[in-house]
C-alpha cells in the first residue's frame, strides 16, 4: 500500500470515532509495516483493494469514507467539519424517567444525580425503599410512654402498649393515674387532702390549698373537679373560669357535632381551641383559652347553664356592661358594693394575677375574691366572654370580654377593674381570653 492509501485510512478511522471509545491504531506504510488492524482499518482496506489512492470527496457509494460517515450518523449528532470528532448528546431526562431521586447513568455512560422530588418527612432511599424512591425512616415514638398513642417522625399515629393496671389503671397523656370514680373519694364534696395527693378528685395541687374546695368527684375524666355555682344577687355564677379539664370533657362529648348553635355562629365549625390543645393532665386546672364567643356559648349551654349576660335572661346590651343592676358579670364582680375591684376599692397588684406572663390555676390567688364569697379570678387571669354583642349577624359581630388578664400589666390597675372591658370579634381567639358560665 502506498502512502496515500495510508493517509486515507487515518481519516476514515477518525470518522468512525463517533459514539465509540477512541481506538488507537497504527498507519500502514508502503512497505506494509504496521500494527494489528482495528475494525476501521479493515473497513478502509476492504474499500481500496485495488491499491489506488483516492480521497473521500471522490468516493462513491460503498466507499470507506461514506460507510464510516454512515456509521457515525447512526450513533450521534456530528457538528462541524468532517475532520471534527463527533460528540455524544446526553439525554438526562430519559435517564431519570421513573426515578424520584438518586443516581442514574445516561445514554453517554455518564453518572448523574436525578432531581430530588421527595417531600418531608420522606427522604431519598428512606426506610430502605431503594436508591431511586422516597421513603420515611422513623424511630419508636412510644419510648418512655406507659400507654396511649404517639406520633412518629413520619406523622403516623402509633398505639403504645398499655401498661396501666392495679392502682393506676387510668391512662392520660401517656401516663398511668389513679382511679377516677366516686368510690375513690372518701366523701363528697372532695376533701382538699385527697385532691392534693393525686388526680382522683380533681385539680393538681396548688400552694394556696384551695384546690378542689367544695367540689364533687368526677366520673368523666381524670383531673376534673366539678364545683357548684355560687349564688350572686338572684342568679348563680361559676366559682371560677372554665378550666381546660372541664372544656376537654365538653370537646370529647361533642366531638364534631356543632349544629346546635345560634344563627350568628353558623360559621363556627369546630369547638377545638385554636392553640395549646389538647392539655396535659397537669394543666387541667388552668383556665381554658383560645376559644371564641361561640365556643363559650356552646359550652355553657351543654353544661346546663348559659354564658353570663343580662340579669333575668337573654343578652346584655353592649352599653350596659358596667351596670350591676343589668349585667350578671358586673353584679357578681362588685356585689352589693360600688368597689372598683372585686376585693375592694383600691388596686393591689398582688391580689390577682394581672401582671405576669401566663395564666394561673383557677382560684390559686385566694385573695382575688369577687363580690360574693367563693367567686374567684374576676380580675385578671383571663378576659371572660360575656353575652353582650353589638349585632347578631355573624363572626365579625363586636362582643364584650370582661375583667382583664394576666397580661394586662397595668401599673394603675385600670384594665383590672370590674368595669374593665374590651371589644372583640365574635370569632376572635387569644391566649388571654376565656370565660365562665352563669345560671338563671
Amino acid at each position: 500500500m502506498n502512502r496515500w492509501a495510508s493517509a486515507w485510512i487515518i481519516v476514515g478511522a477518525a470518522s468512525l470515532g463517533c459514539g465509540r471509545p477512541a481506538r488507537r491504531f497504527q498507519t500502514i506504510d508502503d512497505a506494509g509495516a504496521g500494527g494489528t488492524l482495528g475494525d476501521a482499518d479493515a473497513l478502509a482496506l476492504a474499500g481500496s483493494s485495488s491499491g489506488e489512492a483516492g480521497d473521500s470527496s471522490n468516493a462513491g457509494a460503498g466507499s470507506p469514507a461514506s460507510e464510516a460517515e454512515g456509521i457515525a450518523g447512526s450513533q450521534d449528532e456530528c457538528t462541524g467539519s468532517k475532520e471534527t470528532k463527533c460528540q455524544c448528546v446526553p439525554d438526562n431526562v430519559k435517564a431519570c424517567k421513573g426515578k424520584a431521586c438518586g443516581p442514574a447513568v445516561n445514554n453517554c455512560g455518564d453518572s448523574l444525580q436525578c432531581p430530588d422530588t421527595c417531600t418531608a418527612p420522606d427522604t431519598c432511599g428512606g426506610a430502605g425503599v431503594g436508591p431511586n424512591a422516597c421513603g420515611c425512616t422513623s424511630t419508636d415514638p412510644c419510648s418512655g410512654k406507659a400507654c396511649g398513642s404517639a406520633t412518629n417522625e413520619c406523622n403516623q399515629v402509633i398505639a403504645c402498649t398499655n401498661t396501666c393496671s392495679g392502682s393506676t389503671p387510668v391512662c392520660s397523656d401517656n401516663t398511668c393515674y389513679e382511679c377516677n370514680t366516686p368510690a375513690d373519694c372518701p366523701s363528697a364534696p372532695c376533701a382538699v387532702a385527697t385532691c392534693s395527693a393525686n388526680h382522683k378528685c380533681g385539680f393538681t395541687t396548688v400552694s394556696s390549698g384551695t384546690s378542689c374546695f367544695a367540689g364533687t368527684c368526677s366520673t368523666s375524666a381524670v383531673g376534673i373537679c366539678t364545683r357548684p355555682q355560687v349564688a350572686a344577687g338572684g342568679f348563680s355564677i361559676d366559682a371560677t373560669e372554665v378550666t381546660r379539664g372541664q372544656y376537654a370533657a365538653f370537646v370529647q362529648a361533642k366531638q364534631a357535632k356543632v349544629s346546635e348553635q345560634p344563627s350568628a355562629c353558623s360559621s363556627n365549625t369546630s369547638y377545638l381551641p385554636t392553640s395549646s390543645w389538647p392539655p396535659k393532665v397537669t394543666e387541667y386546672d388552668l383556665p381554658v383559652a383560645w376559644v371564641d364567643w361561640c365556643d363559650a356559648y356552646a359550652y355553657c349551654a351543654w353544661s346546663g347553664k348559659r354564658l353570663c349576660g343580662k340579669i333575668g335572661g337573654g343578652a346584655n346590651a353592649l352599653q350596659d356592661y358596667d351596670n350591676p343592676a343589668l349585667s350578671q358579670w358586673m353584679q357578681a364582680c362588685v356585689g352589693a358594693t360600688t368597689n372598683a375591684y372585686p376585693y375592694g376599692n383600691g388596686y393591689v397588684s398582688s391580689k390577682c394575677n394581672g401582671t405576669t406572663s401566663q395564666s394561673a390555676s383557677v382560684s390559686s390567688y385566694p385573695q382575688c375574691v369577687g363580690g360574693y364569697t367563693g367567686i374567684y379570678d374576676m380580675s385578671g387571669n383571663v378576659w371572660e366572654w360575656e353575652d353582650s354583642c353589638l349585632a347578631n349577624t355573624g363572626a365579625t359581630d363586636v362582643c364584650r370580654v370582661r375583667g382583664g388578664s394576666y397580661y394586662s400589666n397595668d401599673a394603675a390597675g385600670q384594665f383590672l377593674r370590674c368595669g374593665a372591658n374590651s371589644n372583640n370579634a365574635r370569632s376572635a381567639t387569644d391566649s388571654t381570653i376565656g370565660f365562665r358560665c352563669c345560671g338563671a
